[in-house]
C-alpha cells in the first residue's frame, strides 16, 4: 500500500488511472497471481479511490510574479 507523503492526505486518482489499475489486476488474474476474492477486494479498492479535486486551489492565495502576473484563483 502507498502511504501518502506527510501533510498530502489520500492519493487522488484519476478515471484513467482506475482504469489502467483494473486492466492491470485483470492480467494478474489470468495469470493466476491473484484468486477471484484478492481481484475484487482490489479492484473495489482502485474503483474507490477519490477523484483529483482543484477545491484546495481556491484556498491558495494569490502571488504576483515578476511583470505583474497574477498567479492562482481570483480573490
Amino acid at each position: 500500500m502507498v502511504t501518502p507523503a506527510p501533510g498530502h492526505g489520500r492519493l487522488r486518482a484519476s478515471h484513467a488511472d482506475r482504469e489502467q489499475v483494473v486492466d492491470l489486476l485483470q492480467a494478474a488474474f489470468v495469470q493466476g497471481r491473484l484468486t477471484q476474492g484478492e481481484l475484487d477486494g482490489r479492484i473495489g479498492q482502485a474503483l474507490a479511490a477519490p477523484p483529483p479535486s482543484s477545491a484546495d486551489l481556491a484556498r491558495r492565495p494569490r502571488r504576483r510574479l515578476p511583470g505583474s502576473l497574477a498567479v492562482g484563483p481570483a480573490s
